[in-house]
């Protein structure tokens, strides 16, 4: 959009956003309370996906593929927060019991306590079809020692790199695939990817090098 608008490329300088490493990390007690929480049986894989309820978050192509993968893992619990990601919301839940996912979906809707939740995902998700730029969810994520399955779309292939799935938007069935890839994977392969996660992030995206990014421009 800049090269359009006639700025020179060979002159950029591209900051990316910055995370609270100290803020948003790993937390063994945050699983534990989310499984009494919410009612999840403790060897469930629980499965993420933060976004505000809106077309190009694309939840519909999420919970087709969510079901494909429910299928080869009912142990699997799906977790959708965001604005309007709530029972109000008749659009949602009629996808929702179109795949039969009622008894394995949880809708927290907008929460002020991301960063224990976040923490408490075995996977998390990003679906989205367009217009997405740099996803702070899948960064949050990222910190929290949580490997992602993410579209590529906008950055989300770039900030994952090699610690997590990128799969083409739109595409349920490759989505569906990346998801039980990570779920067969085992709880330990998980962990060793989000701690990968974590280090890419703090080494691309602590806000302090951010800043320090900032001063030296």
């Amino acid at each position: 959009a800049h090269i359009r608008k006639g700025f020179y490329p060979e002159m950029f300088q591209v900051i990316p956003n910055g995370f609270e490493l100290d803020c948003f990390r790993p937390d063994d007690s945050a699983r534990e309370w989310f499984l009494q929480e919410f009612d999840v049986a403790g060897d469930a894989v629980i499965v993420g996906l933060v976004a505000r309820y809106d077309p190009m978050k694309d939840h519909k192509m999420f919970l087709t593929a969510i079901s494909q993968v429910h299928s080869e893992h009912p142990m699997s619990v799906f977790v959708l927060c965001g604005k309007n990601v709530d029972e109000s919301n008749a659009a949602l839940m009629r996808l929702i019991e179109c795949h039969g996912l009622n008894s394995s979906v949880r809708l927290l809707g907008l929460r002020e306590d991301m960063s224990r939740i976040t923490a408490a995902f075995d996977v998390a998700c990003s679906s989205s079809s367009f217009g997405e730029g740099f996803s702070n969810a899948i960064g949050e994520a990222m910190a929290s020692e949580v490997p992602c399955v993410v579209t590529d779309v906008g950055d989300s292939g770039w900030i994952v790199g090699s610690t997590g799935r990128v799969v083409p938007a739109g595409n349920a069935d490759a989505f569906a695939q990346a998801l039980t890839e990570l779920i067969a994977s085992g709880h330990m392969a998980r962990k060793l990817l989000g701690a990968q996660a974590r280090t890419r992030m703090a080494d691309l995206f602590d806000i302090n090098r951010v800043a320090d990014r900032y001063r030296e421009i």
